[in-house]
């Protein structure tokens, strides 16, 4: 994609597209998979902070890592195979520097409605599923905290979840 700004060539090949959309799901999905389990995490610490070594042990981690990444390997390669196995007729070019879906989706030779609905469905499962999971996490964390005496007792909480929280917003 870089490369196109600066060559004149602004075409990219089947595979370099697929390759390239395949790469944008699988980060994307699995970004999405990680933030919520660091919501998880941060909830933990903060809402029940005696049981936090027992209930996020190595393990744990371990696991919510894993099945982010393997969640956004084999999303990403049953959207991107569903995509790319659609014939595709006529001149085989979007006017984009990036292969996106809707403008693929756009020069198949046949019906992609089921395409559509499908994209639809993989985009609220596994983007606003943990979008929502991190706000009632972050709800639950705000209300934990509010009810911390000290005002230091606050702080040290707070400071424990901005991080995320800046992660989070700018995703």
């Amino acid at each position: 994609m870089l490369v196109n700004f600066l060559i004149k060539r602004k075409d990219i090949s089947f595979l370099g597209c697929a390759t390239q959309m395949y790469a944008f799901s699988l980060l994307g999905i699995t970004e999405c998979c990680l933030l919520a389990a660091m919501a998880y995490d941060r909830y933990v610490a903060i809402c029940h902070p005696l049981h936090y070594t027992t209930m996020m042990s190595w393990n744990m981690c371990f696991l919510l890592s894993a099945v982010s990444w393997l969640t956004g390997v084999l999303v990403a390669l049953v959207q991107t195979t569903f995509i790319f196995t659609l014939p595709y007729c006529g001149p085989n070019g979007i006017n984009h520097f990036f292969c996106d879906l809707l403008p693929l989706l756009k020069l198949a030779c046949v019906p992609t409605y089921k395409n559509e609905i499908t994209t639809y469905i993989i985009a609220v499962l596994f983007i606003m599923v943990p979008f929502l999971f991190i706000a009632v996490s972050y709800v639950q964390i705000l209300h934990n905290i509010f009810k911390i005496p000290s005002t230091k007792g606050k702080r040290k909480a707070f400071s424990t979840c901005f991080s995320h929280l800046v992660v989070v917003t700018l995703f």
